[in-house]
């Protein structure tokens, strides 16, 4: 399979499996590559060797998309041994090697997202860096030239954003149904480039949105997580007017995310 592969890549993944006798586990062999798995911010793949599963991320340069490697790997040294991390075999400047974590059949629930939201945000950190959605939205807007449309919908997403921000915790900022691994026995986070200290609202809106929960859902999530249904509803505004820059950002466009933005300012 990775015959098939773009030459950059390839030569970056067989340095990385080169490198198996250096890693965290008791392979002993090199790990063969089974399949790439999807991702939108890095190149990542499901390796095999003697029976042991482990996943192969190999990091690309999203600095201009919001992406701090320095803070992520501190943030995974610090959530080392959780319930809730990934088991990590290796971590260098260029690639990361988790143990693979296989999907249970048990759908995921918004108990379950609560508990999870619970379990990072009374994690100990070591970063300082706190995310403020504002400031994080308009640094954005500041390298994009949007239509009029646009623009004047982030104004108004950004004109009733809320002035204070709650004391902030650690964070994943990017709990999509993607990112997220229901075992069998545990609820495991995964690419947590994203990370950093912010409001707990917003991780809350993050969630919210992007597994897009019904009312009920909603409000059994905000109750669990002892939050006020007007905080996280300005943070889901805050939410999508980033998720759509982003996007502008990357080079690309999503009218869904606009649009959702639109709904939501009513």
């Amino acid at each position: 399979m990775a015959s098939s592969l773009p030459d950059a890549t390839r030569r970056r993944l067989n340095e990385a499996l080169a490198s198996w006798n250096k890693w965290d586990t008791d392979l002993t062999s090199q790990p063969d590559v089974l399949e790439q798995l999807g991702g939108n911010n890095n190149e990542s793949f499901l390796v095999e060797s003697n029976g042991q599963k482990l996943v192969v991320r190999l990091n690309l340069d999203n600095s201009h998309l919001g992406v701090d490697r320095n803070v992520e790997r501190q943030v995974l040294m610090d959530i080392r041994g959780k319930t809730f991390a990934p088991p990590i075999v290796a971590l260098t400047d260029e690639f990361l090697v988790t143990e693979y974590v296989a999907a249970s059949t048990e759908p995921l629930t918004a108990i379950d997202l609560a508990a999870l939201i619970h379990d990072i945000r009374k994690t100990r950190t070591s970063i300082s860096g706190v995310l403020d959605p504002i400031a994080h939205a308009r640094g954005f807007l500041e390298q994009l030239t949007l239509d009029d449309s646009r623009g004047q919908l982030a104004e108004r997403a950004l004109s009733v954003a809320p002035s204070a921000m709650s004391t902030p915790c650690l964070c994943h900022n990017d709990l999509n149904p993607g990112n997220i691994i229901k075992g069998d026995n545990r609820v495991v986070a995964i690419d947590w480039e994203y990370a950093s200290l912010a409001p707990p609202e917003f991780e809350i809106a993050v969630v919210v949105e992007a597994h897009e929960l019904d009312e009920s859902d909603r409000r059994t999530l905000i109750e669990a997580l002892n939050a006020k249904n007007n905080d996280v509803l300005h943070m889901q505004q805050l939410f999508r007017l980033i998720e759509s820059l982003w996007w502008e950002r990357k080079g690309e466009s999503s009218p869904q995310a606009w649009k959702r933005l639109e709904v939501l300012l009513g």
